[in-house]
């Protein structure tokens, strides 16, 4: 033990390698254990996709579509998509995608029940953070597409 008090050299001689030597421990640890779903695994397929069905997008915006999130009560939202223009369309259930910009396990993917011809809602829990908004019927003929939502907050009681 006198000879780490006589030349403290010693401890950045061995203090460096043992240094290196934990942090390959811990980042070996975080990349095997860390989250895996940063990227989608088919990234390149659902971006031909997206790319070749802008006539979904395209449609929904010819029919005025429209978005909408509200508090209902704690830990719950109100989504309510309206029809503006055309022909109300008389779909009898929407499907809702609540998607994470990152995290695939924060995904939501719910059904809207037609409220009125042209409008549908649904009640989802509440989220954290940003969300894209997709909204579609079951023939996925048109599509609404909303990005950066954010939750609103309840009003205090």
């Amino acid at each position: 033990m006198s000879v780490l008090r006589a030349n403290p050299a010693l401890w950045l001689l061995l203090g460096v390698p043992a240094a290196a030597v934990i942090m390959g421990v811990v980042i070996v640890t975080l990349a095997t254990h860390g989250p895996t779903d940063l990227v989608r695994d088919d990234y390149y397929k659902a971006g031909l996709a997206i790319n070749a069905d802008l006539s979904a997008e395209d449609a929904g915006a010819a029919l005025g579509l429209t978005g909408a999130l509200a508090p209902r009560g704690p830990g719950r939202l109100l989504v309510t998509i309206e029809q503006g223009l055309g022909q109300r369309e008389s779909d009898p259930t929407l499907w809702l995608e609540l998607t994470h910009p990152t995290l695939a396990a924060q995904d939501l993917r719910v059904q809207a029940e037609a409220a009125a011809p042209g409008r549908w809602v649904a009640i989802v829990p509440t989220f954290e953070g940003r969300r894209t908004l997709l909204a579609y019927p079951e023939d996925r003929r048109w599509r609404l597409r909303l990005e950066g939502l954010q939750a609103p907050k309840a009003p205090a009681p």
